[in-house]
């Protein structure tokens, strides 16, 4: 079951991930000015989109609101 569970969590990781760097990209904004907006480092910005890192709930709500969304939002995924 353990295995099934992380599995799962590393799509949403990623499916999040790409929805973040979208986002960005189209507001114009590089890692490092997501990062300093979101109150975070741009590498942990990187790892984030590349699905590599959790994000803890504190930094999802951070990276909604540099990206003008609500934490809702930013977590549905398809």
């Amino acid at each position: 079951m353990a295995r099934r569970s992380y599995k799962i969590n590393k799509v949403f990781c990623r499916k999040i991930g790409k929805k973040i760097k979208n986002l960005r990209m189209e507001l114009g904004l590089s890692q490092e000015q997501l990062g300093f907006k979101a109150k975070m480092s741009g590498s942990f910005i990187g790892r984030i989109e590349r699905g590599e890192n959790d994000m803890p709930l504190s930094a999802a709500i951070n990276v909604a609101k540099a990206l003008n969304l609500t934490l809702p939002e930013l977590v549905d995924v398809k």
